[in-house]
C-alpha cells in the first residue's frame, strides 16, 4: 500500500508523542525534521510503485513491456515500408527514350517518399511508364490511394513532367503497446499449434500483414488456404510461409493467396428528428455506415436491412430511405467488402 506524505508524517508524530520532542507546531525544529524525512519516504514509495508496475503486462510500457513479453516468447511487430507501383510520365509524347534509374525518389504531399526499385525506360513516343517502387521509410502514412500525385526530388530527370501512384500499400507503423498487449490471448491460444487460431496468429506476427483469414479443406481436403488482407510481394510471401511452417500440422499442406477488396457505394437520405442537429446527425450516420462496412470479415455479406438498421440506431434519425445498394451485397469467399463512398442527404 502506498502511503501519502500526510500519513507518513502522522505516523512519525505518533512515534515521538510522549518524548521530550513534543513541539509539533508548524516551523518547529521537530516538525521540520520529520517533514523532510516524510517527504523522502513518500518519494521512495512512489518510485517503488512505478517500478512494480513495470513487472505487469497490463501496466508496463515500451522497453519494459518488450522485456516482459519476450520472457513469454513474444516479440513486438516492427513497422514495414509500403510498396507498389507508380506511373511516371509526360504531358506530351517523348521525343527520345528517357531512362529512369533504380533509386529515383518521388515524394507525396504528406511527406512520404518512394524510391524506384527497377530500371525503367520511357520509350520514344511514350506518354508514361509504370515502375515498381518502395517507401523510403516504414509507416502507414505511405499507404496512398491510386492517383495520388507525386513530385520528383533529388537529382531531376529531364523530360519527366509528373508521377502518380498506381498502387501503394503494405506500410505499417511499429506495433503500439496496446496492440502488443492485445495479442497476448491469441499468443497463448496459438501455443497448441496446428489450429486455425494458431495459423492466423503466425501470419499476423509478420510485419506488413494487416489481416488474415483461413479457409479449411480448400482447395481440397487436407489443405488450408491463408488469405492475406494486404499487398503481397515475394519478400512478404516468403516471410509468411516461413512463419506458418512453424505452426502447421505434420504433412498438412496449404496455399497463400491475397484477399480481394471489393468496393461498396452507399447512398441514403434521412429525416432528422425535430430539435436534433442536422449536420451532426448526418455525420453520425456516415461514420456508422463506414464502420459497418469496414468491419466486415472476408466473405461476410452486407444486407440492406443491416444498413437501414445501423442508420436508424444513430441518435437524431427519424427515418431513412436507402437508394444504393438496392439489394444485398454478397461477396465471394475470398472477397472483403470495403466502403468506397457513403453519401447521406438530409430531407
Amino acid at each position: 500500500m502506498i502511503k501519502s506524505f500526510k500519513d507518513i508524517l502522522q505516523t512519525m508524530f505518533n512515534a515521538v508523542v510522549g518524548s521530550t520532542l513534543s513541539d509539533f507546531n508548524i516551523g518547529s525544529v521537530t516538525r521540520t525534521v520529520l517533514e523532510a524525512v516524510a517527504s523522502a519516504i513518500e518519494e521512495a514509495y512512489m518510485y517503488l510503485y512505478k517500478f512494480v508496475l513495470k513487472f505487469f503486462i497490463s501496466t508496463s510500457e515500451g522497453e519494459w513491456l518488450d522485456r516482459r513479453l519476450e520472457d513469454l516468447g513474444m516479440t513486438r511487430k516492427l513497422g514495414s515500408m509500403a510498396f507498389g507501383i507508380i506511373t511516371i510520365g509526360r504531358d506530351a509524347a517523348s521525343p527520345i527514350g528517357i531512362s529512369i534509374p533504380i533509386g529515383t525518389v518521388f515524394e507525396a504531399e504528406n511527406g512520404a517518399q518512394f524510391a524506384t526499385t527497377e530500371l525503367a525506360t520511357l520509350p520514344v513516343g511514350g506518354i508514361s511508364v509504370n515502375v515498381s517502387a518502395r517507401a523510403v521509410a516504414k509507416g502507414s502514412n505511405a499507404n496512398l490511394a491510386a492517383g495520388t500525385e507525386l513530385k520528383q526530388i533529388g537529382v531531376a530527370i529531364s523530360g519527366i513532367d509528373w508521377a502518380k501512384v498506381v498502387e501503394m500499400t503494405g506500410g505499417m507503423d511499429d506495433e503500439t503497446d496496446d496492440d502488443y498487449r492485445n495479442r497476448v490471448p491469441a499468443y497463448f491460444e496459438s501455443l497448441g499449434r496446428a489450429t486455425e487460431g494458431a495459423i492466423k496468429y503466425a501470419a499476423m506476427t509478420v510485419s506488413g500483414v494487416t489481416g488474415v483469414t483461413v479457409r479449411a479443406n480448400y482447395p481440397t481436403k487436407g489443405w488450408f488456404t491463408v488469405y492475406l488482407d494486404s499487398s503481397v510481394d515475394d519478400t512478404l510471401l516468403a516471410a509468411v510461409k516461413e512463419k506458418i511452417d512453424e505452426y502447421r500440422g505434420f504433412c498438412i499442406q496449404y496455399t497463400i493467396e491475397r484477399a480481394v477488396r471489393v468496393g461498396v457505394d452507399i447512398k441514403m437520405s434521412i429525416n432528422v428528428l425535430s430539435g436534433s442537429d442536422e449536420v451532426l446527425t448526418r455525420q453520425g450516420v456516415i461514420a456508422a455506415l463506414t464502420d459497418l462496412v469496414a468491419n466486415l470479415e472476408m466473405g461476410e455479406p452486407l444486407y440492406t436491412a443491416t444498413i437501414i438498421q445501423t442508420a436508424m440506431n444513430v441518435a437524431g434519425v427519424e427515418n431513412v430511405k436507402l437508394t444504393e445498394p438496392t439489394t444485398d451485397t454478397v461477396p465471394e469467399e475470398n472477397e472483403i467488402l470495403q466502403p468506397d463512398s457513403v453519401e447521406v442527404t438530409v430531407l
